[in-house]
């Protein structure tokens, strides 16, 4: 039987508007956190440098192999396959978040409060209720018709949608359909 995880948790659609004073619109700078760094969640000091390369390896055949096996979302619940972690803030007032940088998924999520069965997690955990600029999608809304019907699904008494996501490891999430504030620090220094 499939280790599932279940979350109650926010689903984004968001989009980026790029300030118009970056003097070149084309691009965007962002600091990355690698997995192996002090600054990382999962860093543990007591790893050599041995057991840090066996595991990059063994996580570089994982994501070969995906190459070779179809199924619809590839990416895992926990990111145990990533490699890099990226700073971020959600929210009015901002709370500092560290999401993983997945290009793997068209789904952008974070853990709420309130969560059943979440995950352990070194920082903060999202409160809706604390943020002036969350705002739950209703059933009929664009954003909540953008999800494949199996994707999708409606608490009615509430007029909320509510989306499902399945992960190539057979984890899971699901939540409220919401949209969001979300910054992304540019390592540049520019807006």
């Amino acid at each position: 039987m499939a280790n599932s995880i279940l979350f109650v948790t926010i689903f984004f659609f968001f989009s980026m508007t790029l300030s118009s004073s970056f003097t070149n619109p084309k691009h965007l700078t962002l600091e990355l956190i690698h997995r192996d760094s002090p600054h990382s969640p999962l860093y543990n000091p007591n790893t050599t440098l041995t057991d840090r390369l066996h595991s990059s390896f063994l996580r570089s055949i994982s994501r070969s192999r995906r190459f070779t096996h179809q199924t619809d979302l590839q990416s895992g619940l926990i990111g145990a396959g990533g490699e890099f972690f990226m700073s971020i803030t959600i929210g009015t007032p901002p709370v500092n978040i560290l999401a993983i940088a997945d290009t793997g998924s068209d789904l952008t999520w974070v853990q709420c409060k309130p969560c059943q069965q979440c995950y352990k997690e070194n920082g903060a955990i999202f409160d809706s209720k604390k943020s002036s600029s969350y705002k739950s999608e209703t059933c009929e809304s664009r954003h909540c018709n953008a999800l494949s019907t199996n994707e999708r699904g409606c608490d009615e008494g509430k007029d909320v949608c509510k989306y499902r996501y399945s992960y190539g490891d057979q984890s899971f999430t699901k939540g409220d359909v919401a949209t969001e504030t979300i910054s992304i620090g540019s390592a540049s220094g520019s807006p």
